[in-house]
């Protein structure tokens, strides 16, 4: 008790320590023709009754929460500021080379003690006419600086091989890291966002836009953490965000038509392939995208990487993609749209020939192995984010998405043991051997393996997520509700036959004909979560949550010995005996059923 009656005490001590009177003010302000952001307009703060200047503030600055006068680490760069400002009523002068300036008249004195913040409408600046006499600017490059929190990489600044995509400026930057699968690192922070002029690409599939963005469209790399969607609509900092890359391109790549386009073809009927585009408009960003190829190698010349030689795949790997993506945000900023369409479809073929000599005390044996796959897929991809508020505090959005995969597989291995050596061994002569021709092989064959494996199916995953949030008038609390539904579905068959045989003998020592059936496997999975934050003091937030969720899920795998079936073939391509007939089959010690059903309930405090 006496614990507690102490850290209530601090509590209430440091709740007292911030003033009532002050409360913060934030706003961006944009181009009027690009809808971009402008980053280093200058704010001036006039007192409405008699003029004089109160404060100054920069675009620049972004938003975020300030500790003894210094920006920390949850911390926005949009062309954002804020500023602390007594309760009375102000006017914005708002003004940026090039642009002309733009008077904005706010009054503080209506909102409630219960607000520590509010949220302006956007500025929109829009150019000035201006002839300028000619001017020679001459300047030297920095690799990189600080723009308040906001770590900002100069792209002109960094040599690169012309033609070099995205990934070979940010392995270039320092202290940043990019390994093979797209993770990045900063300063050995994770990048949990990866984005194209403050907008979301491909759903963050960082590959696409690595690999196809080329360096020279790009103006510089930004380093910053972003806002919620639950802090945006509140109008003050509620969680911590997200931690950003944000590419920012430059100007004169920002209106019209982008294309990328690259081909090759070499030695051994080896090709590429891509093409990539991006359009750009007033409120919207447009990108598409395809590729073919067979290549297994993705690295490009000169690039480092944390490839490995075992890491190299065999084989021959045809792949065909492509994709649209697009992102729109309408001028007052209410509706945000974005989403992709993704499409691939992949031909793998894979070969190992193994020749191996056993040196043994009483006799060396030799082994041929013979190792051949080919496999089959395809998969359609799409998910689409709605995101709609009001003016009076209320925000909706909606996430639907849709995956279906289709796999088919086909694998043989065939291998044999003898006690001499021959020349010219291949499939055909170990799966022939007991046809009379090869007499002399057979007397020296120990062992003979014969392996086929089928495997075909597909998957369907989709779902959606709806949240609805709540601005309470008055206050920096929020109400929000969050809705989600998943459902997944899958279908896999798996086929394999094997003979081993010993000796001259050609009746298989043994032989199978096995049949796994795992479908039906579905599930589903309910979500409603309802949450309360209160903003006690312009640092301090406690946040109240109920939820619950109802998860069921249904597995079957059935193994069947068809030990009776003679034509392997017809089996190796999926003919089946009737239902009836297999089911009888059944080895019930290798198979099962499941069934999950659960609901659960969730109650959480929080203060932070």
């Amino acid at each position: 008790m006496r614990r507690l009656y102490f850290t209530l005490c601090l509590l209430l001590f440091a709740l007292s320590g911030f003033a009532e009177g002050e409360l913060t003010v934030r706003g961006a302000v944009y181009d009027a023709l690009t809808n971009r952001p402008i980053n280093d307009a200058t704010i001036k703060i006039y007192n409405a009754t008699d003029s004089s200047l109160v404060k100054m503030a920069l675009s620049n600055l972004g938003s975020g929460e300030m500790m003894d006068g210094k920006p920390t680490e949850n911390f926005t760069y949009t062309g954002e500021f804020w500023i602390d400002l007594d309760r009375k009523k102000y006017i914005l002068s708002v003004s940026c080379v090039g642009y002309e300036t733009t008077d904005v008249n706010i009054d503080l004195t209506t909102l409630s003690k219960r607000e520590f913040g509010t949220t302006i409408p956007t500025v929109y600046l829009t150019h000035e006419s201006k002839k300028l006499d000619e001017v020679v600017v001459t300047a030297s490059k920095v690799k990189f600086y600080y723009k308040g929190d906001t770590l900002v990489y100069n792209a002109d600044a960094f040599k690169l091989a012309e033609g070099s995509m995205l990934d070979a400026l940010i392995q270039q930057l320092p202290g940043v890291e990019l390994r093979d699968d797209g993770q990045i690192f900063v300063n050995g922070r994770k990048v949990d966002e990866l984005m194209l002029n403050g907008k979301h690409f491909f759903n963050d599939n960082r590959q696409l836009m690595l690999q196809n963005l080329g360096a020279y469209t790009v103006k510089d790399v930004q380093i910053y953490n972003k806002r919620s969607r639950l802090s945006e609509l509140a109008g003050a900092d509620l969680d911590r965000g997200a931690y950003v890359m944000d590419v920012k391109m430059k100007k004169q790549f920002l209106g019209g038509v982008n294309i990328n386009a690259e081909a090759g073809y070499g030695n051994e009927d080896r090709y590429l392939g891509r093409l990539f585009g991006m359009i750009f408009s007033g409120a919207g960003q447009y990108s598409f995208y395809f590729n073919t190829n067979n290549l297994n190698d993705s690295r490009r010349p000169g690039q480092q990487t944390s490839w490995t030689p075992d890491k190299m795949p065999t084989g021959v790997r045809k792949t065909i993609a492509g994709g649209f993506d697009y992102d729109i945000k309408t001028l007052d900023k209410h509706w945000e749209l974005n989403g992709n369409v993704n499409a691939e479809t992949t031909r793998e073929t894979d070969g190992t020939d193994i020749v191996r000599t056993n040196y043994l005390v009483n006799g060396n044996t030799y082994d041929y192995q013979f190792n051949r796959t080919l496999n089959k897929s395809w998969a359609i991809g799409t998910n689409h984010k709605l995101y709609y508020k009001t003016k009076g505090g209320y925000g909706i959005a909606m996430e639907p998405y849709f995956n279906y995969n289709n796999w088919n597989y086909w694998g043989q291995d065939v291998n044999a043991t003898f006690n001499e050596t021959f020349n010219n061994v291949s499939t055909d002569f170990i799966q022939n051997i007991y046809g009379g021709d090869s007499q002399g092989a057979l007397a020296s064959l120990l062992n003979r393996n014969i392996e086929m494996n089928r495997q075909k199916g597909h998957s369907i995953s989709t779902g959606t997520d709806l949240w609805q949030g709540y601005n309470i008038p008055g206050t920096n609390d929020m109400l929000v509700l969050n809705l989600v539904g998943k459902y997944d579905n899958k279908r896999d068959e798996r086929f394999n036959h094997y003979d081993i045989n010993f000796g001259q003998d050609a009746t298989p020592a043994q032989s199978a004909n096995r049949y796994f059936k795992n479908f039906p496997d579905f599930g589903s999975d309910l979500t409603a979560e309802l949450n309360y934050t209160r903003k006690l003091a312009k640092m301090v937030t406690l946040s109240l949550t109920y939820g619950y969720n109802h998860v069921y899920h249904k597995s079957t795998s059935n193994l069947y010995n068809l030990d009776n079936i003679d034509d392997v073939d017809e089996f190796m391509f999926g003919k089946l005996p009737s239902a009836i007939d297999y089911e009888l089959s059944l080895d019930r010690g290798n198979s099962y059923l499941s069934r999950n059903t659960e609901n659960n309930h969730k109650f959480d405090i929080s203060f932070n």
